[in-house]
C-alpha cells in the first residue's frame, strides 16, 4: 500500500519580505485612517469646486455619468492607496488638477 502525504510549509512573519504588506482590507482601514482601494466610495474637493463622489471600479464596471470611475484612470490612479486628508495632483486629458480627499467610504 502507498501512501502519500502532502507537507505544507508556513511562512513565518521574518521569512516575509518587510515591504509586503499583506493585510485585510478590514486591517487596512481601522477608524478614520481608510485607505482607497477598489469599491471605494470617494469624496472629493477640488479648489472651490463643489465635492465630487466617485466610486472606484475595476475598468469593466466604469461608467462616469454616474460617478464609477476606473482604477486605470488618472484620477482613479491617482486616488489608489490614498487617505483622507490627501492633497492629490494628478495630469488629466484636460490639464494638471489638485484636488483634497475628504472621505472614504466602503
Amino acid at each position: 500500500m502507498n501512501t502519500t502525504r502532502t507537507r505544507r510549509k508556513s511562512l513565518s512573519s521574518d521569512k516575509i519580505h518587510p515591504n509586503l504588506a499583506f493585510r485585510s482590507k478590514h486591517e487596512n482601514n481601522m477608524g478614520n485612517d481608510k485607505i482607497v482601494t477598489i469599491g471605494s466610495l470617494v469624496t472629493i474637493k477640488e479648489g472651490r469646486s463643489a465635492p465630487e463622489k466617485y466610486h472606484v471600479v475595476d475598468i469593466n464596471e466604469a461608467k462616469s455619468r454616474v460617478g464609477n470611475i476606473s482604477n486605470e484612470s488618472p484620477i482613479g490612479e491617482s486616488l489608489m492607496g490614498r487617505r483622507t486628508g490627501d492633497k492629490v495632483t494628478v495630469e488629466t486629458p484636460g490639464g494638471t488638477i489638485t484636488f483634497k480627499i475628504l472621505e472614504v467610504e466602503y
